[in-house]
């Protein structure tokens, strides 16, 4: 029998080892997943970036599916907060497809029905929460989906159904002299209220109880979303936590209108004397957008769960959104052929991204999906309420609205 040298060497070749690449132990897969969570957890956009780079590398070195779908989650959810749909949609599929149950697959269902949300396709997005209350767990677990549910079928089904009173909170059961500000941090299950005498309280949103009292810098003007389940604080000339002011190297505030903390790590503020949009990051770092923006004082910043923040300019008309890298990427005027807005005071935003803001005037609430559609359109003048230029809005975490009303010093609960 003739052998060929091809031949020879290709027997040669099979009796030596295959070689595995010293990177791919899966001890070191997982540990490269973990890290990137971390990292996408630190709403850094460099962080994103060397996320993405931590997920590439597992997926391109293993293929137990006990390690690239947790990868695959997580690649997914980069390309969500960089609004990258359809590469998301790609990705979680494929886990889907894979797992009927587990925490990974709950974890893809639950980003998958937010997708589908930010894509207006409320029917896949129906489906994926039912498949997550049809999940295997303890009750307390899935809790929340029915109240996401609701909020759904409340925004694309019932659309113009009245809002009702539920319950309201004063100044007198508060402890406050008064109700100037409130707000309700994500992921958060409380309430925060606050006078400008510098007192604020924590509330329970069911029983209205006060959970804690705490006194705070006086002349504050603004309570938003902090970091994490953190409180921002926004005075005349300077921000801060509850527990310190925050310094940002080389830059005094002359005239503070509001200020924000966004997902991508960064400290947003509208300075009256700057005429433009000012961004520090967590070191401090200064970046000016200069928008040419004239600010009246009345302005509202709003920042968005899944990335970027909606700027109102009530004197020029205009509710604008910028994406996590400070583009402006959509405009949205006070009247077109499906809605006329009057005198919008406020906006705030829910889990899904919905944007909603209160027209005082109008004495309405107007809900517009990540498109800029108006999808429903809810009266408050219908169910007794007065609104002013002084009226705040807030969406809680189990999708119920909060009107307060600074005049009757009252914080009202609608479902």
């Amino acid at each position: 029998m003739r052998f060929s040298f091809a031949a020879a060497v290709f027997a040669l070749f099979m009796l030596v080892p295959a070689a595995v690449h010293p990177d791919s132990d899966p001890a070191s897969g997982l540990a490269d997943i973990e890290l990137a969570d971390t990292l996408m957890r630190s709403r850094s956009v460099p962080d994103w970036l060397a996320a993405k780079s931590k997920y590439d590398r597992v997926l391109e070195l293993f293929s137990d599916g006990d390690i690239i779908d947790p990868a695959l989650v997580g690649r997914a959810g980069y390309f969500f907060q960089t609004q990258q749909y359809t590469q998301a949609e790609v990705d979680l599929c494929r886990v889907l497809l894979r797992r009927a149950n587990g925490d990974i697959c709950l974890n893809a269902l639950q980003l998958y029905t937010n997708l589908k949300v930010a894509q207006s396709r409320i029917n896949e997005a129906f489906m994926s929460l039912q498949r997550i209350k049809l999940h295997p767990g303890p009750d307390e677990k899935f809790s929340h989906i029915d109240n996401r549910i609701d909020l759904l079928a409340r925004l694309y089904i019932f659309k113009t159904d009245p809002l009702r009173i539920n319950r309201s909170f004063n100044a007198d059961t508060t402890a406050l002299e008064s109700l100037d500000m409130f707000c309700i941090p994500l992921h958060s299950n409380s309430l925060y209220a606050a006078d400008r005498k510098g007192m604020l309280v924590e509330i329970h949103p069911e029983s209205g109880r006060t959970i804690r009292k705490t006194a705070i810098v006086p002349g504050i003007r603004n309570i938003n979303q902090g970091q994490d389940s953190e409180l921002l604080f926004a005075g005349d000339t300077t921000i801060g936590t509850e527990t310190a002011p925050i310094r940002f190297r080389g830059y005094e505030f002359k005239k503070i209108v509001d200020a924000v903390w966004t997902t991508p790590g960064e400290y947003w503020v509208l300075d009256r004397n700057a005429k433009g949009i000012l961004q520090f990051d967590a070191e401090g770092m200064f970046r000016d957008l200069k928008k040419g923006f004239s600010f009246k004082g009345d302005e509202v910043f709003c920042a968005s769960p899944h990335g970027g923040t909606w700027l109102l300019i009530p004197v020029q008309q205009k509710i604008l959104f910028f994406n996590y890298t400070g583009e402006m990427t959509r405009e949205m005027g006070f009247q077109t052929s499906g809605y006329t807005m009057l005198h919008p005071v406020d906006m705030a935003v829910d889990g899904f991204g919905h944007l909603y803001v209160l027209d005082s005037e109008a004495e309405a609430v107007y809900v517009f999906n990540t498109a800029l559609t108006n999808i429903a359109t809810f009266s408050l003048a219908q169910i007794g309420l007065k609104t002013s230029n002084s009226s705040q809005i807030a969406i809680g975490n189990d999708g119920g609205f909060y009107l307060g009303d600074r005049k009757a010093k009252t914080i009202y609960r609608l479902d």
